[in-house]
């Protein structure tokens, strides 16, 4: 709750948290250290905290890291973070908005490896071949992409950082996650949570467009159906707010 989280942030344990995110080794402690910050990071002072820590370019460096559950919580301290103008501009000249676009690309190839390998494991089997098993944790990996589209969408609000985005073909690689999935979902969870994953780079697409710079860029899309859905969107908001 927001007084528990109060409480802990009054304990100035700031450093510590970062501390073990930089040296600690082991997984889970990461993770439950990274959950903690994350929650924390619904303060101000907290948020305020990280940044004199240098907690910014520690969790970008932890990032790199191949852990869903601590990528997904690193991410959404990111997005957090990034509502504080000077912590937003430090996010991108440390590197964070290529960063976060390569989590999605590589999570959308895992992904496509692991049903492959599950398409093809009956043959596999039969001919007695061994090859490499990627396994990926489904449902994490949606759901990191779906908080990486989030930060995305924060950091968008900075003109700068938008021009970032485009210019690191964000605007093509969030255009692919709202496409409808090549083959079908029979996980019901799993089929919700692409939904999820499809409004979250959705909504960072339309506070891309916003931006008059950067319309003519929606415009080659090669698929007219992201075009159209953005711009529709976007326009039904626009005469909303305008009536």
């Amino acid at each position: 709750s927001s007084g528990i989280n109060a409480e802990y942030g009054e304990l100035n344990c700031v450093e510590t948290l970062l501390h073990i995110l930089q040296d600690y080794t082991d997984h889970t402690a990461k993770q439950l250290t990274s959950e903690l910050l994350r929650q924390l990071c619904s303060l101000e002072h907290v948020k305020e905290q990280v940044k004199v820590f240098d907690g910014i370019p520690l969790c970008l460096s932890v990032l790199h890291e191949a852990d869903l559950i601590l990528q997904f919580n690193i991410v959404s301290i990111v997005e957090r973070l990034s509502t504080d103008n000077d912590s937003s501009n430090d996010i991108r000249e440390l590197g964070g908005i290529p960063l976060l676009i390569t989590l999605i690309q590589d999570q959308c190839s895992k992904r496509k490896v692991s049903n492959n390998f599950n398409e093809n494991v009956e043959e596999v089997e039969e001919n007695g071949i061994t090859s490499p098993i990627v396994t990926v944790e489904r449902y994490d990996s949606i759901k990191l992409q779906t908080g990486c589209c989030a930060a995305l969408t924060q950091l968008s609000l900075n003109d700068t950082n938008a021009q970032n985005i485009v210019h690191s073909n964000g605007v093509y690689i969030l255009g692919k996650l709202i496409l409808p999935t090549s083959s079908v979902v029979e996980d019901p969870e799993e089929e919700e949570l692409l939904e999820m994953l499809q409004k979250s780079a959705l909504r960072a697409l339309r506070f891309l467009f916003s931006m008059e710079r950067n319309r003519q860029l929606f415009k080659r899309f090669k698929c007219s159906f992201i075009y159209e859905i953005t711009v529709g969107i976007y326009f039904q908001e626009y005469d909303v707010v305008a009536k």
